[in-house]
């Protein structure tokens, strides 16, 4: 369901991917989406940066794969982080991966949900409003997922996602 631009308003996020056309893709939907301000950094360190200096930002939209630092170990930093204004900031996962072990171990360390690329303006904002309006995903939630493929979360998606794809080749 499409939020009005009301919904983001006077919010920030954070987008962390070392790839210049994602970052701008993402930067250019949550504009479209109603963010006030959208940072960017090109890495988990340069990420955990702006959140040293920025106590505005509401959510972290993350890749998982990056030079340097990428998405799970500044997961790891950020949650564990005193420097930071706030390490329980909520994150979302933006992966070209769909395996299970990454989304478990991202699980473990603390976010709150996930968007396979590629990325449309519809995913995003689902995910994004989920993300801001929900608990950091549990580890048990991950394993029900996946022990009930048929309920509509983001496992279930990923399968559709990758049973689509298969299917268009």
């Amino acid at each position: 369901m499409a939020r009005n631009w009301e919904t983001y308003s006077g919010k920030t996020a954070l987008v962390i991917d070392d790839e210049v056309l994602m970052k701008r893709l993402i930067k250019h939907l949550l504009t479209e989406m109603g963010f006030s301000k959208v940072l960017t950094a090109e890495d988990g360190a340069e990420g955990l940066k702006v959140l040293e200096t920025n106590a505005d930002v509401d959510i972290v939209i993350c890749d998982l794969e990056m030079p340097l630092i990428g998405g799970l170990e500044f997961l790891g930093m950020l949650r564990s982080s005193s420097s930071v204004h706030d390490p329980q900031v909520p994150v979302l996962v933006a992966t070209g991966h769909s395996e299970e072990r990454h989304l478990h171990r991202a699980v473990k360390l603390g976010i709150n949900g996930f968007v396979v690329k590629p990325l449309s303006y519809k995913s995003l904002e689902s995910r994004i409003y989920y993300a801001l309006t929900h608990d950091q995903i549990a580890p048990d939630q991950l394993s029900k997922a996946l022990a009930h493929p048929t309920v509509p979360t983001p496992i279930a998606m990923i399968r559709e996602t990758e049973q689509a794809a298969k299917k268009a080749r």
